[in-house]
């Protein structure tokens, strides 16, 4: 069906190669997916959803790195048992800020909670997302 519809290949990277095959495909004017609300004991400190949270800061190194613009995407599931994909306009990092990589993640984040909090029974986690681990937590920007 992907060849069908000609949609490009989709890969999972192996985490030893993602950061330099992540940047070379966002040079190459192709996309790459990253999961931004995950726990990360060892990311940045953002707010989500009003509480502080660890992220990893990957996604906005990566846009920065390749000067390539974030979209924010939410499926969600309606009553008739269709699903919607939302695609947020580009958001952009903004490298003459004070702290460009946590300004990008906090926007990030700011999109992804717009989402959990219009369609909040379809956001489920099955960990302590709003644990800071604060003896582990480094500061970037």
């Amino acid at each position: 069906m992907r060849r069908r519809l000609k949609l490009p290949e989709i890969y999972v990277v192996p985490r030893k190669t993602a950061a330099i095959r992540c940047l070379n495909a966002l040079r190459n004017n192709q996309a790459i997916w990253t999961l931004i609300d995950q726990k990360f004991h060892q990311g940045i400190l953002i707010d989500f959803l009003g509480h502080p949270a660890q992220v990893a800061a990957g996604t906005a190194l990566f846009a920065l790195r390749a000067c390539s613009p974030v979209l924010a995407v939410n499926i969600h599931r309606t009553p008739r048992a269709k699903h919607v994909i939302t695609i947020s306009e580009p958001i952009k990092v903004a490298p003459n800020t004070e702290n460009p990589i946590t300004a990008a993640m906090q926007n990030f984040s700011d999109k992804v909670g717009e989402f959990v909090l219009k369609y909040p029974e379809q956001w489920t986690w099955y960990h302590r997302r709003w644990q800071v681990r604060w003896h582990k937590l480094r500061k970037r920007g």
